[in-house]
């Protein structure tokens, strides 16, 4: 991919969006899993 459609995808509003709620559902999933596993062990 060219370095030019790296930066217009990058500066795409929708794309931050979805990279902000990607980051904050892996930061929720692995402490939820692990939690889970817990209960059932």
């Amino acid at each position: 991919m060219s370095d030019a459609t790296v930066a217009r995808i990058e500066a795409n509003p929708k794309y931050q969006e979805l990279k902000r709620k990607r980051n904050a559902f892996g930061w929720v999933i692995p402490p939820l899993t692990t939690a889970l596993r817990s209960r059932i062990n």
